[in-house]
């Protein structure tokens, strides 16, 4: 279908995010449209094919008996656990990540990573390096989502939190979405592919 995960999930948080501040009733009419602007805003360009994948998807929702999309837990709701969880992922795995990655860019790196990089003509691994490294965390984000890593986090008060139950499968799309967790704790650049573009 040519979109990026990442993306999808980050656009549809987005969307129901700004659709909750409204006050409205979720109804599946909204979440048709929510749906369908996530695939055109993660890269699929041809918006009735977008229309109809989601409308394809609901139709097999219904079918299956669901009665309609659960009500997800806005950033506004989140545990002071949840947001402690997130700073420190930000701060010591995004940031640190993409500044050990910045080294090997150093025209004076001299290290094995820096030599490959130069040997196989990579350039301008600097614009690169942020978007693997969310790809990377929003992957991680996402088999939490799934269930397919039970994580625990412990916050510094001793709390235990279950990321699967406690972010109901919306840790990836905080990650990505613009006014994401990257957006509110990281120190270094990132590249935000869901902005809309200036005019």
């Amino acid at each position: 279908m040519g979109v990026e995960h990442p993306l999808v999930t980050g656009a549809q948080a987005a969307g129901y995010r700004a659709f909750a501040k409204t006050g409205q009733q979720l109804t599946w009419e909204a979440v048709a449209q929510i749906e369908t602007n996530a695939l055109i805003k993660a890269g699929m360009k041809a918006p009735g094919l977008a229309a109809r994948t989601v409308s394809q998807a609901m139709e097999s929702l219904k079918a299956a008996g669901v009665a309609g999309r659960p009500k997800s837990l806005g950033e506004d709701d989140m545990r002071p656990e949840l947001e402690e969880f997130a700073r420190l992922l930000v701060a010591h795995v995004r940031d640190r990540a993409i500044q050990m990655a910045d080294v090997s860019v150093r025209p004076e790196s001299a290290g094995p990573i820096a030599t490959s990089w130069r040997n196989a003509g990579v350039r301008r691994a600097d614009v690169v390096i942020p978007d693997v490294v969310d790809t990377t965390i929003f992957a991680l984000l996402s088999a939490i989502d799934q269930g397919l890593l039970p994580v625990a986090f412990h916050s510094a008060e001793g709390t235990s939190l279950d990321l699967v139950e406690q972010g109901q499968g919306e840790l990836g799309g905080w990650y990505m979405t613009s006014d994401g967790w990257r957006a509110s704790h990281s120190k270094e650049r990132f590249v935000d592919h869901l902005a809309e573009p200036e005019s």
